[in-house]
């Protein structure tokens, strides 16, 4: 994990939102998110996802929240996954380091979750962000969608 190399990852990465945000706009930010989900780093993550579906998810959270310690609840069902984070271990780093977290920060993991979606025939939406670490994630598979539009 990152962490391991960087202790101070997520202090890092709200850094860098930060910097990219104020020098380039937000949608040049928004551009970074993008690059980032595209990019080697979630090959594996989306691999995985468009092979097992809305299972593989929920088994990329379960890895991800284990790793940094993130309290959540999930629900999967054939056609939904749901993902409630009650405390995501990021704004715990930034509680601890007193860092301010960057109004944008959160914005990364919608992103991200979007492209991951979109690259996997699922649909994905943010129910809910407080912006100070709780928020609620859901991926619907498409074809349940369209059956009751």
């Amino acid at each position: 994990m990152l962490e391991d190399v960087v202790p101070d990852w997520d202090v890092l990465r709200n850094l860098t939102y930060k910097y990219v945000y104020e020098n380039f706009g937000r949608e040049g930010l928004l551009k970074y998110y993008r690059h980032m989900a595209n990019s080697d780093f979630y090959k594996d993550v989306i691999d995985n996802v468009k092979k097992e579906g809305l299972k593989g998810v929920k088994r990329y959270w379960e890895n991800s929240s284990a790793d940094d310690g993130t309290s959540y609840n999930q629900k999967l069902t054939r056609d939904k996954y749901s993902l409630e984070v009650n405390n995501c271990m990021a704004f715990k780093h930034f509680r601890d380091k007193k860092e301010k977290p960057f109004e944008m920060f959160c914005d990364y993991c919608m992103v991200v979750n979007s492209v991951i979606a979109d690259k996997s025939n699922l649909f994905y939406e943010l129910k809910k962000c407080d912006k100070k670490g709780k928020c609620k994630h859901i991926f619907y598979r498409k074809a349940e969608l369209e059956s009751t539009s």
